[in-house]
């Protein structure tokens, strides 16, 4: 694999997925796991988790992160403009025609509604996936009980993470250091 070949990638990715970073997960994991398999499909679920994790946009930080993590810096330059450009040109052109029209004509507003549809769909379908891949029993509860925080309250996202992140480290099961000698 060139580093070509990441940035014709992650162009196509960019341009064909509509919808922002979680919408991008499905595709990213079809392109780089099954079809080219670069990358494990365990090792995906890792990185896209630490992607996640990093402040930013999900699908710059999963593309950057990749294409480190396969073709070092001039991959991870290369994955990140290739997902990015499209989104620059296609922002670019729909504020243009807004501008110059002064609103969306009505094909476009429908194909924006569409959009949303499909994003939800693509973004259940990557949660679904991610979940699957986990090995803890406990994280059912978790998410049915951070899902009904985030629908039933009022409380700032940023606190149910920090929470989370603490009682999971707090009551996650100790194990035993791979690289611990005895």
């Amino acid at each position: 694999m060139k580093t070509r070949d990441l940035f014709l990638t992650f162009l196509k990715i960019g341009g064909l997925t509509i919808g922002g970073g979680y919408a991008m997960i499905p595709v990213i994991e079809r392109e780089l796991v099954d079809k080219k398999k670069w990358v494990e499909p365990t090792h995906f679920f890792h990185l896209i988790a630490i992607a996640q994790a990093i402040p930013g946009i999900i699908a710059l930080n999963s593309a950057i992160y990749l294409g480190y993590k396969l073709k070092g810096i001039k991959g991870a330059v290369a994955s990140g403009l290739g997902v990015i450009i499209p989104s620059f040109v296609i922002m670019l052109a729909v504020a243009i025609t807004y501008v110059e029209i002064g609103a969306f004509p009505a094909w476009l507003e429908g194909f924006f509604e569409g959009v949303r549809v499909a994003v939800v769909a693509l973004i259940l379908a990557a949660g679904i996936k991610l979940f699957a891949n986990t090995k803890n029993p406990y994280r059912l509860l978790i998410t049915v009980a951070v899902f009904a925080v985030m629908t039933l309250t009022r409380l700032h996202p940023i606190y149910v993470i920090f929470l989370v992140v603490l009682l999971t480290v707090l009551f996650t099961p100790k194990t035993k250091d791979a690289h611990a000698t005895d």
